[in-house]
């Protein structure tokens, strides 16, 4: 399973990355993780022609098979380099049509995300993007909470991180095999962080 990853600006590249590296290994050989970047897109404007960095971007969300979201607050809404990308992806087609999706927030300190998070939620319902709606996840990530390998050293967040990976994969599994119309069940073993058998996802938009 091919899972894209967009994250919201945490005031470093340190702890993007740090998230990134941990993500990874919790998902382990169940997802192939790809860093699907947002900094070096351009402004979003309806009428805009569509760049390079815009359609390898469009192309590699519309790749994957499922797409996490790591949203990150500021004034009281989604971040602009995000909202951005959301903008990008809905251009035209949506490039995410029928892609489930989950959302989390994440912030270096106890500020809620909720705004946050339920922007973006509103902007991949009109995406036409499957979301999961529960639980709510939300991370507060901290240079010390990772080791220099991206291993998280802080109990609290390891098992916060290792319960929405498993949530995660049960939910993508169970999206995936709806839009294939798979009649297998996914096992209580998968979810836990068992064996995973994944299925692509067939309404990959072409871009």
């Amino acid at each position: 399973m091919r899972v894209g990853l967009m994250m919201g600006a945490l005031g470093g590249a340190d702890l993007n990355g740090h998230m990134l590296g941990a993500l990874r290994r919790h998902f382990g050989d169940d997802a192939l993780v790809d860093h699907l970047r947002i900094g070096s897109l351009p402004p979003y404007a309806p009428s805009a022609p569509l760049t390079t960095d815009v359609k390898d971007f469009r192309s590699r969300a519309a790749e994957c098979d499922a797409i996490v979201i790591l949203a990150a607050q500021h004034l009281n809404g989604v971040t602009g380099s995000l909202k951005n990308a959301l903008d990008w992806l809905g251009c035209g087609t949506s490039a995410i049509e029928s892609t489930p999706v989950v959302v989390a927030g994440i912030a270096t300190d106890r500020s809620s995300t909720f705004a946050a998070v339920q922007q973006v939620k509103s902007a991949l319902a009109a995406l036409g993007s499957l979301v999961m709606r529960q639980p709510e996840y939300f991370f507060e990530v901290t240079d010390d909470a990772f080791n220099d390998h991206h291993v998280i050293t802080n109990v609290t967040l390891a098992d916060e991180v290792a319960e929405f990976t498993g949530a995660t994969l049960g939910f993508f599994a169970h999206e995936l095999r709806v839009l294939t119309g798979a009649t297998s069940s996914l096992s209580t073993s998968s979810v836990s962080g068992g064996a995973l058998t994944t299925v692509a996802n067939p309404a990959r938009k072409q871009t």
